[in-house]
């Protein structure tokens, strides 16, 4: 079926909680299965539209008209880039200092679901090789895009937030991570794991750990991020936000900076 090509899989202009919206209802059984495939597609190889399903799947009780176009423009959109592909590639342990490593990014974008004002926060994981010739990454391996449980009430509460759930997800990436390497008989890399953040107050409150009137309301439970950098665990990096990854996974982008990122 001929369809009109999509760049992006959603248009960063347009406002699905239009809460003042007089559209019409959209049969819902359809637009639950488009929004099921649409998962599935998100989860096990397309974290390129994992975005646009967590924002779709909030409008499945009462999705109204312009929530199932927003759907179809998905669907488009995978259908126009049916061609990509996450690209393993073999990693040479052939190097005696050579072992498997972990790299990651994550990303927030601050209230931008205008009826709950919470926060999207998104992280992304790939496998590669590190050791005295350098290092060598291979596709992602692991990749979420989810509502944050709070109202963060600053930019730098929702990269934090964002920081500590990656963090989260890098501790149990590294235990199954020694398991396989064990069961192969290779060698895990047991040095920190870089992740980049694009936000540089977030980077300075993980190393300093000191709790000032900018974040003092944040809940203890996320300043666990801190402990694990100072253990050596995870290591928090500053990289641009026309460099981050998981700047796909926070917020809709326009076709150029969607392309590049991909």
């Amino acid at each position: 079926m001929e369809t009109k090509p999509a760049k992006s899989p959603l248009d960063p202009h347009t406002d699905l909680a239009n809460t003042h919206c007089e559209d019409k209802l959209a049969p819902r059984k359809e637009y639950l299965s488009m929004v099921g495939s649409l998962m599935y597609a998100a989860l096990r190889s397309r974290p390129d539209s994992a975005y646009s399903v967590t924002v779709l799947i909030r409008y499945n009780v009462q999705p109204l008209e312009m929530h199932t176009t927003a759907t179809k423009q998905v669907l488009r959109y995978l259908k126009t880039t049916s061609d990509l592909r996450i690209h393993y590639r073999r990693l040479s342990l052939s190097s005696h200092d050579a072992n498997i490593s972990i790299v990651g990014y994550t990303d927030s974008d601050w209230a931008r679901n205008l009826t709950t004002r919470k926060s999207v926060g998104g992280c992304l994981f790939g496998l590669g090789t590190n050791g005295s010739e350098g290092s060598v990454m291979s596709g992602l391996v692991h990749w979420q895009a989810k509502s944050q449980s709070v109202v963060a009430l600053s930019t730098l509460e929702a990269e934090y937030i964002a920081a500590s759930h990656a963090t989260r997800e890098t501790l149990w990436l590294k235990r199954m991570l020694k398991e396989a390497a064990d069961a192969m008989g290779v060698m895990a890399c047991n040095q920190s794991v870089p992740i980049g953040c694009d936000n540089q107050g977030a980077i300075k409150l993980i190393a300093s750990g000191v709790v000032h009137q900018k974040s003092k309301h944040i809940d203890v439970k996320y300043h666990h991020v801190h402990d694990e950098q100072m253990k050596g665990l995870v290591k928090f990096q500053y990289v641009t936000s026309e460099s981050n990854p998981a700047d796909l996974l926070t917020k809709p982008l326009a076709a150029p900076p969607h392309e590049q990122l991909v």
